[in-house]
């Protein structure tokens, strides 16, 4: 199936503040061309590289459509790129004499104003002493509540998109757009996201059998905008997260929690617990805003979610197993005695092949703040523990429960 994407950018004129996007592709269910439009908030003096909206583009396609042809021309480099992470996607068209897009000289960030990319706004106001930048995505609509998360912070970049309301957030890495976009504009060189060790694609088991970390493959997304992806989080899950916030920025937690989803979702309730757990080991009164939150009404499939995982484990870990019952019922068929064997002390400590990954002056500066917020790296009981908690879940996922530890 073929899809073509028209893009303002070419003409360079945004009189009403917003660069179009104008979408066509055959539909073979009900046999006829859909047209559609997508926009992005720009300001008068915007200007971007092919590469970088081929690239953002590509985002909301994702592998859906074989071929994918735009109103300009790529790079060949832009394209190989393209082509190798969308799998049996052909782009063009290609110029192979195009300059392909060069980094800039600036870090930035794609800030939702939720927990994990909070978190990473902390890291990176240390690692980077403050210069860095700060490109939100404004989805509105349903995802209107992340602004009580980001609407407190300073953005160099508030692009409001249609994308999602258009249901462009099907495929791809969409949150990638708008930073894409403005690439060029803001002078950037690496771009960094909230994603932590639980989000999907990342997987531990390559990495415990000496192979390569494959999802690093998703760099290509942004690679291809002639961006390099700065892995800040990646390398810890959320008690890492939770104790980053303890120590950097308490008074920050209520706007992270409200910027990460509606009250009574899963995703927000389990980091509430979290975060209540933090707090009771301080010897610290629990917040108001933590105590009597909403509980979710959709219950937790174990070994379906990875975040959501992980955070099931933090409370095997500290024994309250009745809470986890409460949010995942199906545990209650399901031994789960050898998580309780286990110290499962990896959930709080960073991944040291996943922190490998920033270069070097960064790095140290990421790992020292990991280590001001007593996150330390994994040691060989870690690694170990990571392997059967990966054999549990795959035993699950097979129907087999069983496992040797």
């Amino acid at each position: 199936m073929r899809i073509m994407f028209e893009s303002g950018h070419v003409d360079g004129t945004y009189a009403d503040g917003l660069l179009h996007i104008w979408i066509s592709y055959e539909d073979a269910e009900v046999g006829q061309t859909v047209l559609d439009e997508v926009t992005f908030s720009v300001p008068a003096d915007f200007h971007s590289h092919n590469d970088s909206v081929a690239a953002a583009l590509m985002t909301l396609a994702g592998e859906r459509f074989d071929e994918v042809e735009f109103n300009f021309p790529i790079s060949s480099r832009c394209a190989e790129l393209l082509q190798s992470h969308y799998e049996g996607v052909t782009v063009g068209p290609v110029d192979p004499s195009l300059e392909p897009r060069q980094r800039g000289r600036r870090a930035g960030l794609s800030f939702s104003g939720g927990v994990d990319s909070t978190a990473a706004w902390l890291v990176m106001n240390r690692a980077f002493d403050g210069d860095f930048v700060v490109i939100t995505s404004a989805y509105g609509g349903h995802f209107a509540f992340e602004e009580r998360g980001y609407g407190r912070y300073h953005r160099d970049v508030t692009c409001v998109t249609n994308l999602r309301a258009r249901h462009w957030d099907r495929e791809g890495r969409f949150n990638c757009a708008a930073p894409l976009l403005y690439a060029d504009y803001l002078d950037l060189a690496t771009l960094s996201t909230g994603h932590t060790i639980a989000h999907p694609g990342t997987n531990l088991g390559s990495l415990r059998h000496g192979g390569p970390q494959l999802w690093t493959r998703q760099d290509a997304v942004v690679q291809a905008g002639g961006l390099d992806e700065l892995h800040v989080m990646r390398g810890i899950a959320t008690p890492g997260v939770a104790k980053i916030f303890m120590t950097l920025g308490p008074e920050r937690i209520e706007a992270a929690l409200e910027g990460s989803d509606y009250p009574g979702q899963r995703k927000r309730y389990t980091k509430e617990l979290i975060f209540r757990e933090l707090y009771a080991d301080a010897g610290l009164p629990i917040p108001a805003y933590l105590q009597n939150t909403p509980f979710p009404t959709q219950p937790i499939t174990f070994g379906a979610v990875p975040e959501l995982d992980y955070r099931l484990l933090f409370l095997i870990r500290r024994g309250n197993i009745d809470e986890a019952l409460r949010l995942c019922p199906g545990l209650a068929q399901i031994d789960i005695e050898p998580l309780q064997k286990m110290a499962l002390n990896f959930l709080g400590r960073y991944c040291t092949n996943l922190v490998e990954l920033l270069p070097l002056q960064t790095r140290i500066k990421v790992m020292d703040t990991f280590h001001e917020c007593d996150i330390y790296p994994y040691d060989e009981r870690d690694w170990h523990e990571v392997g059967l908690v990966q054999d549990f879940f795959n035993a699950i996922n097979h129907g087999q429960v069983a496992i040797e530890t």
